[in-house]
């Protein structure tokens, strides 16, 4: 006995290393089911915002806005939540009640101050040449409106499933005046409409507006449209084939804008996602092949972000100028994502000649919300991505307000 208490007997077949490693594998699974549970039962995401309640002018409809102060919850936490919410839930949104779609509340978040230090990070994260530190870059509001609207499409009361992952397939944009850093917004979303396509899903649009929180004038309005996928993907897949194909013009190359190579690095996404609060898993490494892709897709505001950033655009006296700067205002932005863009890759981005015309009652067709004054000299370039097989991945057109030289 003595022996045993002075260290003399043998333990070395006692599997200490294996027990110790059985115990953390224990714990940390233990921790785990502890945050799901949370998660499930007792997290709300929503809870820090004050609800407000008014009627809709048009039909004394009562409309719910959930407001939050200068902070949102993480993206990531409310994703996880609805996806346990979702579970099992592989359904056609194309066959569900979409009643209860337009009862979805709008959310604001109030006090958002442009910061330069973030602002200046963001830019650089699109490596977009924004090292002014006096400049916003265009897709930066963008980025925290996507943020908000992400929040409304997990919201408990949308009856559209989050499996498949909805993806991002057109956006518009119209900045009416130049954002410089220190200025105070007041930003929300609402759902506008929805539409079911055939075989592909339905689709949703989501409009986003900034306004200054100092005059309570229009600074920015925006329209998400997202596509809630069909499950079923061989029906999907015939239809896609058996779809009449529509030729696209070709691009008239910009001899002063010559084709630019368009890379997408491997870490982009989780880099994107640090400074812009979108922390979808398809677009994180490692977590994308879980929900059905086979690589990172890149999000498609840091894909538009970068694009217009290589975008070269003269005034009338052939000077270099930024999107956003002084002279060109208002900006309205159209594109549209048809492929998938994937972590890590390389494409070419091509720009097409300016093109001017006079904004008319024709051209008032192209441009929603009264962009531009009437009469308007507009000032249009259209750019597009290509991969390697020569395949459309995003197409757009940038449109611009400029003085009339004299």
């Amino acid at each position: 006995m003595d022996d045993y208490y002075n260290g003399s007997s043998d333990h070395s077949s006692i599997p200490t290393g294996r027990v110790m490693l059985f115990y953390l594998l224990a714990s940390l699974a233990s921790l785990f089911l502890g945050l799901l549970t949370w998660l499930v039962y007792f997290y709300d995401p929503y809870s820090t915002a004050t609800v407000a309640t008014s009627n809709d002018g048009t039909n004394n409809t009562p409309t719910t806005t959930l407001v939050f102060e200068s902070k949102l919850p993480t993206t990531l936490g409310v994703m996880c939540k609805a996806l346990l919410g979702n579970v099992g839930a592989f359904v056609d949104p194309s066959t569900l009640n979409l009643d209860s779609f337009h009862a979805l509340p709008a959310i604001q978040l109030k006090n958002v101050t442009l910061e330069a230090e973030h602002t200046r990070r963001f830019g650089h994260c699109l490596r977009a040449g924004n090292d002014d530190d006096n400049t916003v870059p265009f897709t930066y509001v963008q980025a925290t409106l996507e943020t908000l609207a992400i929040l409304l499409g997990c919201h408990p009361l949308n009856p559209l499933p989050l499996l498949p992952f909805p993806i991002h397939v057109r956006q518009q944009i119209c900045q009416l005046v130049p954002l410089r850093p220190g200025m105070v917004l007041t930003l929300s979303v609402r759902v506008e409409a929805l539409r079911i396509k055939l075989h592909r899903g339905v689709e949703v649009d989501i409009v986003g507006e900034a306004h200054d929180a100092a005059t309570g004038g229009l600074v920015v309005r925006t329209v998400f449209t997202g596509l809630y996928r069909s499950s079923n993907r061989k029906k999907t897949a015939v239809a896609t084939a058996t779809a009449p194909k529509t030729k696209r013009k070709d691009f008239v190359a910009d001899p002063a804008d010559p084709p630019q190579e368009f890379v997408v690095p491997a870490a982009i996404g989780l880099t994107y996602a640090k400074v812009s609060g979108d922390w979808n898993p398809i677009h994180l490494p490692y977590f994308a092949r879980l929900f059905g892709v086979k690589a990172p897709i890149v999000h498609g505001m840091w894909s538009l972000g970068h694009a217009l950033g290589q975008i070269i655009l003269r005034d009338r006296d052939g000077k270099n100028v930024g999107l956003g700067n002084e002279t060109h205002h208002p900006i309205f932005v159209d594109v549209r994502w048809l492929k998938m863009m994937y972590m890590p890759s390389t494409a070419v981005q091509l720009s097409s000649m300016r093109q001017e015309k006079v904004h008319d009652e024709e051209t008032r067709l192209h441009y929603p919300w009264n962009c531009f004054a009437s009469n308007a000299l507009l000032a249009t370039k259209e750019f597009c991505v290509k991969n390697k097989k020569d395949e459309v991945l995003l197409v757009g057109s940038v449109s611009w307000q400029e003085t009339k030289s004299t």
